[in-house]
């Protein structure tokens, strides 16, 4: 809720999160005239916006906000003797849950979210301000926050699906992309893959999503760093990061990154030639997948992960980064593995086709025309065979099998 929130400079504190550098206005009590003030401006800003969305006829999907209830201990109680203090009530919460009174125990976490005075979770009221809209503007509401609950132990939502007060996990970030998909299909034509269940969303960002080891354990200490400064902690524990020892190579990298400032695109770089030197395959292609993610236009590194899914024979890995390198950039190297990979799939049109314009950028390649002679061979164009297992021979006359293959062409 923007009014909550001003700038109070930055601080040079290293290490400081941006959460401890920028509220200045930090404590606001439930129902109070600065709370209704944000309520009120959150109604109006979004009802301007929805105006203007209503006025350029554009179809609206707007979905309800989430945080952590279950495991996130109210930042601020206040005692203004009007209502309960909010720490009071999260341990009432707390033990109700306990009980297994679960329809209590929501009510309460509910209760003591909206007490919280350090306004870093939206009040339930944001969330019904919400649902009125969707229905004033005839707009698509997903509910976030129920699939959060249904999903949580007890139907509450806590840490099982938030890293702190209310960043989502990976799980939890699928189910947001899940639930506004489904969604979105409404608007698409119908019999559409999409529209018609054929696409599964989830498996294909699993199956390509670039994220290591390396990133996982950066996330971890970024996390560690967040927990450990307000407003988690009143201030920040100055001997913590004395006590962290890293426990592997990967996991001193990932230190560097975290909290010495080093760079994220070395550390990478760094963690795959230690893959490659244990031959390490698998982790050293991952490692150049997620630069060759972040970094789309410097082909090395496509070049790089494409060569190690090929080295470990991983050819089904290879083949869709070809293409998108093929697209971003001809050149003998990606041609020449796109005809290969098709001539052992047994589509030999389309080797034929990526192996003759591999060697437009490079004419000596013996291999090049020994599956090329293959492939003329798979679409009955066996004098084009030929001439290509000569031009072989001619560079390379030991070429294996490659005499022995013109020779039974010739009979």
């Amino acid at each position: 809720i923007t009014s909550f929130w001003e700038p109070s400079g930055e601080s040079t504190d290293k290490g400081a999160t941006l959460m401890a550098k920028m509220v200045k206005e930090q404590l606001i009590s439930y129902k109070s005239g600065d709370y209704q003030k944000g309520i009120s401006q959150f109604r109006n800003n979004m009802t301007n916006i929805f105006e203007l969305i209503k006025e350029a006829g554009i179809p609206v999907i707007i979905g309800t906000l989430t945080a952590n209830l279950r495991d996130q201990v109210p930042f601020a109680t206040v005692d203004d003797k009007r209502d309960p203090k909010a720490a009071d009530v999260f341990n009432e919460a707390k033990i109700e849950f306990a009980r297994s009174n679960f329809h209590k125990a929501d009510s309460l976490f509910r209760y003591a979210r909206d007490l919280d005075a350090l306004r870093f979770r939206a009040p339930g009221e944001i969330n019904k301000i919400i649902m009125s809209l969707g229905k004033n503007y005839n707009a698509v509401v997903v509910d976030v926050e129920s699939v959060f609950n249904s999903a949580s132990p007890g139907g509450i939502t806590g840490s099982n699906l938030m890293v702190d007060h209310l960043h989502p996990t990976l799980p939890g970030y699928l189910k947001i992309g899940n639930i506004y998909f489904e969604a979105m299909k409404r608007f698409l034509p119908a019999g559409s893959d999409a529209e018609s269940g054929g696409i599964n969303q989830d498996s294909l960002i699993v199956s390509n999503f670039s994220f290591s080891m390396l990133d996982s354990a950066i996330a971890n200490y970024r996390i560690i760093n967040l927990k450990n400064d307000w407003p988690f902690k009143p201030g920040r524990d100055l001997t913590l990061l004395g006590k962290i020892v890293p426990e592997s190579y990967i996991d001193s990298l990932a230190y560097k990154v975290a909290f010495e400032n080093f760079l994220w695109e070395t550390a990478h770089n760094m963690a795959a030639e230690r893959y490659l030197r244990d031959n390490d395959l698998h982790n050293y292609a991952l490692e150049m997948k997620v630069l060759s993610s972040q970094y789309p236009f410097k082909f090395s590194y496509w070049d790089k992960v494409i060569y190690g899914f090929i080295k470990s024979g991983d050819y089904d890995d290879a083949y869709p980064l070809l293409l998108k390198r093929n697209r971003m950039g001809s050149d003998e190297f990606t041609l020449k593995w796109l005809g290969n990979i098709n001539l052992m799939k047994g589509d030999a049109a389309s080797a034929v086709m990526y192996l003759e314009k591999s060697l437009m950028h490079k004419t000596d390649d013996a291999q090049v025309y020994f599956n090329l002679a293959l492939a003329y061979s798979g679409i009955k164009e066996n004098e084009k065979a030929a001439d290509a297992l000569k031009k072989c021979l001619s560079i390379d006359p030991s070429y294996p099998d490659a005499q022995s293959f013109l020779d039974q062409l010739q009979k």
